[in-house]
């Protein structure tokens, strides 16, 4: 039915639309409809985890022994990545390594990528560029920001515009099994109603109008019915379907491309915490009537935000730092270590002061590893280290550390045992005795810390002191800076022992402001000089 015409026509077709709403959800129903979660029968991992179907942590259990399938929505290629974006993609990345690395569990992880949507098609008309271009474009763009944030590559990337003729047959048998109608303009919508109580699992919209139509949209039976086919105006990039010309609804696309690789049934779908509602709704309704289940994906997982003032970041909102800005004043190690002192699911404010504690932590684990290195190899003398203290803090960080991975990934309450970890064994390090015997020392434990927080460090995707990536990052024209500073060092130091006029009391505070002064130099080309006691000793700085 299509009706054109008067305001209380559209007024009489809301308020029938809000009743058959109310009706449908009754508060009773949503709460049994949230208690229908079925935890899988598998492999136990001894991981709890949150799920956004349930509303709390529940035990994961894997299909397959050690094997993850993991799907996550990817980006909308019509413009340059935000921090936004950088937020979920690395926080997930986290959690990703934490399960290869630290559980040795195989990922299968699929990435799909929108190349077709209203967005692209607006911005390819407004640069007046085919949406084949745009699109190569910014996927290009996309994946060196992941480069450049080390977010390991997916198992599989598949973009929508291979896998059509896919999303048409999916479409068509949910047309069969009486779940979706064709309008009188040749678009294919999901008939919420008709899927009745099944829908709101994930959450409940407030309003009807809250989906990708509005009531002055009478194409549709029901405001609440999403598209999964949208028929393409004349001068709009289309495909050829049994409805007429059209291109795949947003939400489809996903849906078709999951169950494409991993079938009806996978262990983990993620993405932001914006997507929860109408994207993932969507696609958990659709997916379980195409494959005739209660249960399509098992855990579903969504990371916070990265806000600006409390507000999303959003390209709408114009509040957005692309990822390219972000790491023209910042490092990649600098945005992890930020992820990693929240939760994966907690919202966050952009904040400078965040990132200046960031970089002193990294800063702090990149000289721990430098001055165990140099105790090590017995370049600085301390007092007696209490190796049986220094391997019972060990045991007890690693234990903590498995024991917050365990409990929803919980980096934030790892990250903190690690730096009680380096605390503790710095202090050792801290505590000088000139006349300590070389045959008293027993450098072992300390090697031993060491080597552990630099492979929790790696294993995360943040790199420290000594990785080849950085001491190649120091340049020719470092170099020479460098000497050109020592050399006028020198020349300082020189002039004040032939000084003829300077008095001895103004020696001292002459060569310790011009020891300042080098220190302060070499640092601006990425050297970092630390003093201990008597000892000095020097490190390359990290990216």
């Amino acid at each position: 039915m299509k009706i054109i015409g008067s305001r209380p026509i559209v007024r009489r077709c809301s308020q029938i639309i809000r009743f058959e709403w109310r009706s449908m959800f009754s508060s009773e129903r949503r709460l049994r409809n949230h208690q229908r979660w079925m935890q899988p029968v598998g492999h136990v991992t001894g991981i709890n985890v949150y799920n956004s179907l349930v509303k709390t942590t529940v035990p994961l259990v894997l299909s397959r022994e050690s094997t993850v399938h993991w799907y996550m929505c990817g980006p909308t290629v019509y413009d340059h990545s935000h921090i936004g974006h950088a937020s979920c993609y690395v926080k997930f990345d986290i959690v990703r390594r934490i399960m290869e690395e630290f559980f040795g569990f195989d990922v299968v992880l699929l990435l799909g990528i929108t190349d077709i949507d209203d967005k692209i098609i607006a911005k390819a008309n407004q640069l007046e560029t085919s949406v084949s271009v745009l699109t190569k474009r910014y996927e290009r763009s996309f994946a060196e920001d992941m480069r450049s944030l080390r977010v390991r590559r997916p198992s599989v990337a598949i973009r929508v515009t291979d896998f059509v003729p896919n999303i048409i047959s999916f479409v068509q048998r949910i047309i069969e099994r009486d779940f979706a109608y064709v309008s009188a303009s040749g678009s294919v919508y999901f008939d919420v109603i008709k899927y009745g109580n099944e829908y709101g699992k994930l959450r409940m919209p407030t309003d009807p109008t809250a989906q990708d139509a509005t009531l002055s949209d009478l194409d549709k039976r029901h405001a609440a019915d999403f598209a999964l086919w949208k028929a393409s105006k004349a001068d709009e990039t289309g495909w050829d379907s049994p409805w007429g010309k059209g291109r795949p609804g947003w939400h489809v696309e996903c849906s078709c491309l999951a169950s494409h690789v991993f079938g009806s049934k996978l262990d983990i779908h993620s993405g932001g915490l914006d997507l929860l509602f109408p994207h993932h709704e969507n696609e958990l309704a659709q997916s379980c009537v195409y494959h005739d289940v209660e249960q399509w994906a098992n855990y579903w997982m969504h990371s916070g935000h990265v806000q600006m003032k409390q507000q999303k970041m959003s390209k709408s909102l114009k509040n957005t730092i692309t990822i390219k800005t972000f790491l023209e004043g910042h490092t990649s190690n600098e945005f992890r270590i930020f992820c990693l002192k929240s939760h994966y699911r907690k919202n966050v404010d952009y904040a400078d002061d965040l990132f200046e504690e960031a970089t002193a932590i990294h800063s702090r684990l990149c000289s721990f590893v430098k001055q165990a290195d140099d105790y090590v190899k017995g370049r600085c003398r301390t007092a007696h280290i209490d190796e049986v203290a220094v391997r019972h803090k060990l045991d007890e960080c690693k234990a903590k550390v498995m024991d917050a991975f365990k409990d929803d990934f919980n980096t934030s309450l790892a990250l903190e045992s690690l730096l009680a970890l380096v605390a503790f064994v710095n202090k050792q390090l801290q505590l000088n005795e000139q006349d300590t015997k070389d045959d008293l020392r027993d450098p072992t434990a300390v090697a031993t810390v060491s080597q552990y927080v630099q492979k929790f460090a790696k294993n995360l995707g943040i790199t420290l002191s000594g990785d080849s990536e950085h001491t190649d990052r120091t340049t020719a024209t470092d170099w020479k800076a460098a000497f050109d500073f020592a050399v006028a060092f020198r020349k300082q130091m020189r002039n004040l022992a032939l000084s003829k006029t300077i008095r001895e009391s103004e020696v001292e505070a002459s060569v310790l402001d011009a020891c300042d002064r080098f220190r302060n130099d070499v640092s601006k080309i990425g050297i970092a000089i630390t003093d201990k006691g008597s000892d000095s000793f020097w490190a390359i700085k990290n990216s």
